[in-house]
């Protein structure tokens, strides 16, 4: 049999609904001879897997199965199923990446178990199969993961890319003028932490309504901002970033690049900035 379903996805996050994980059984996670990762998107070939956006999504959920279920047998997931919708828009891109990041666990699955697929609501029992905890990560789960590499590399690039004209204009244009190495940084961690608040309106009403709903890893922040800003790395990884965002800022300054960050034209360099210029915290969203 050639495998011609579509694979069901959740309606909440655009993610493909888990395999249902046999409630009698704890899978390995280091005995690729019992269990191994199976990717919620593919096929890994793919022509809209291979952008940057591409990448991300096919990191973004990978489920550790019963290799009985993923491959091998005559009720192996991967008999029936091509793949699910896999969308280019950035937008819905970023949106399944920062919910899959988060942990977002479905009230569906894809039940393998008779040897005819069907979708169904999971039971309690397997349920807490999927949201349990990591032992050796307290922010991932144990069955569902992602890898990170592909999704900074993707947050990055979308982010960097966001509008942040609300941004006070002197902070911007001392940002690209100054020559103090420790002032850059300081301005450019800001600016920074704003590219993350501004990429995260895209996903925030979405995160909200399954964050209430407790559909997210308990550990997760309740604002998406946070969670974006953490995936673009930690403090020294984001001092990387800086001068790209300063090239990007410049070339558009010059007209050079054509991208969706976007600044006021300066004007001349003020004096100095105050604290209060740089009053709103990194992580809170704007109003």
């Amino acid at each position: 049999m050639s495998a011609d379903r579509q694979t069901p996805t959740d309606v909440l996050s655009g993610l493909p609904l888990p395999i249902v994980p046999d409630e009698n059984v704890r899978l390995p996670i280091d005995n690729p001879f019992v269990a191994d990762l199976h990717h919620g998107f593919h096929p890994a070939s793919h022509p809209d897997l291979q952008s940057l956006g591409g990448k991300a999504l096919r990191h973004s959920r990978l489920q550790l199965v019963d290799k009985n279920y993923h491959n091998h047998t005559e009720r192996s997931y991967h008999r029936f199923f091509e793949g699910p919708p896999i969308p280019v828009n950035p937008d819905e891109q970023f949106k399944i990446c920062v919910l899959a990041a988060a942990g977002f666990v479905p009230d569906q699955g894809i039940d393998l178990s008779s040897g005819d697929p069907e979708i169904v609501e999971l039971t309690p029992s397997q349920k807490i199969q999927l949201v349990e905890v990591d032992p050796d990560d307290q922010y991932g789960r144990r069955e569902l993961k992602y890898r990170y590499t592909p999704i900074h590399d993707f947050f990055v690039d979308y982010a960097l890319g966001r509008d942040i004209t609300h941004v006070k204009e002197k902070i911007i244009d001392e940002f690209v003028h100054t020559e103090h190495e420790d002032r850059a940084k300081y301005l450019g961690h800001f600016l920074i932490a704003q590219t993350a608040v501004v990429a995260s309106d895209t996903v925030a009403e979405q995160y909200r309504e399954v964050y209430d709903a407790g559909m997210l890893h308990p550990m997760m922040p309740s604002h998406p901002a946070s969670l974006v800003k953490f995936k673009l790395g930690n403090d020294s990884q984001r001092v990387s970033l800086i001068p790209a965002l300063k090239d990007r800022l410049v070339a558009q300054l010059d007209g050079s690049l054509t991208t969706s960050i976007s600044i006021i034209p300066l004007q001349p360099v003020p004096d100095k900035i105050t604290t209060n210029d740089l009053s709103e915290d990194f992580l809170i969203p704007r109003s």
